[in-house]
């Protein structure tokens, strides 16, 4: 199922000019809060048209600005989760999945449908209870099973884990990225979480300021960014200009200039060029950060030996990679 979009919209202060195009399996929109995430997803379902392009989903074209089209959202076939879930507060469990079957003519099939839906998301226990009653997680699945129960074409995720605390994501991703694999359905999830990307989705596209500023294939474009601004994004440190401008010890470690280096590891050696700030305890050795003597340049790496604060060591480059 490709999603092919090339969209702008003007709002007051902001742009959003975006153009991209998705594969099967499930892709990430990943950026910042800000960015235009949410508001490109609005424009695939047609809850807010954008100014002017163009928006086709298998063949079928949703939007083109040129011909007038702009197809309504209930008559796209997509499946929309939104990040407080929106179930109906008045309604149980049952009837907010039996919201999902409005397509299906035969009551029977959508008693048959409801009752496979809820043993496939362990909620069938919970048919009785109202939204109110309902942890986070409960809620993400019911709502989750009512957009399945549509039998959408293409799904669309507004930041689905916002909502849940830290101790419940693990296990709630987990169930989530079964279900999904399960539906053999494609889709768009949103989110500014790089745990949330890898572990969920198999590509990637980075927006930032309105704009895309790359796309990749998971993990590689991970282990391997092709641009300083897709390091930052997915929250890598220790990237420096090329030039050595920001640390000396890339002068003599590498000749080009002109462009970016992302350094994954170092080695501690003898020397006093770096002032250790701090050290804090993780996997196999301690996490530490440093400073240039010369530039003030913020360094972090990893250590098997701790250092203490103020201890002056020197660093060499064990593994980099170039970014433009």
């Amino acid at each position: 199922m490709k999603l092919i979009v090339d969209i702008t919209k003007h709002l007051p202060a902001f742009t959003l000019s975006v153009s991209f195009s998705t594969k099967e399996g499930l892709t990430s929109l990943f950026g910042p809060s800000g960015s235009g995430k949410s508001l490109t997803l609005r424009a695939i379902a047609g809850i807010s048209d954008p100014d002017e392009g163009y928006i086709e989903l298998d063949g079928k074209v949703l939007f083109d600005s040129r011909k007038g089209i702009s197809i309504p959202p209930e008559r796209r076939n997509i499946g929309f989760l939104f990040q407080n879930y929106a179930l109906f507060p008045t309604m149980n469990v049952w009837k907010n999945l039996y919201q999902g079957t409005s397509r299906i003519k035969e009551k029977r099939e959508k008693i048959g449908r409801i009752e496979k839906m809820g043993n496939m998301l362990s909620i069938s226990h919970l048919m009785e209870k109202y939204p109110f009653e309902l942890s986070g997680g409960e809620s993400q699945r019911v709502a989750l099973g009512r957009m399945l129960l549509t039998d959408p074409d293409f799904l669309l995720f507004d930041e689905p884990f916002s909502a849940l605390d830290d101790t419940l994501k693990g296990k709630i991703e987990e169930e989530f990225n079964e279900t999904i694999k399960k539906s053999g359905k494609s889709g768009l999830m949103v989110t500014h979480s790089r745990k949330e990307a890898l572990h969920l989705t198999s590509s990637i596209i980075f927006i930032k300021d309105g704009r895309v500023i790359g796309k990749g294939e998971l993990p590689e474009v991970y282990k391997t960014p092709r641009t300083k601004e897709e390091a930052e994004l997915f929250g890598y440190e220790n990237i420096f200009r090329m030039d050595g401008y920001d640390v000396p010890m890339l002068r003599t470690t590498l000749k080009e200039t002109g462009r970016y280096v992302l350094v994954k590891s170092f080695s501690v050696i003898p020397g006093n060029s770096y002032r250790v700030a701090f050290s804090t305890p993780e996997e196999n050795g301690y996490h530490m950060v440093a400073y240039n003597s010369e530039t003030n340049a913020r360094v972090s790496f990893s250590s098997r030996k701790k250092r203490e604060e103020g201890e002056m060591l020197s660093l060499s480059i064990d593994e980099y990679t170039i970014l433009s």
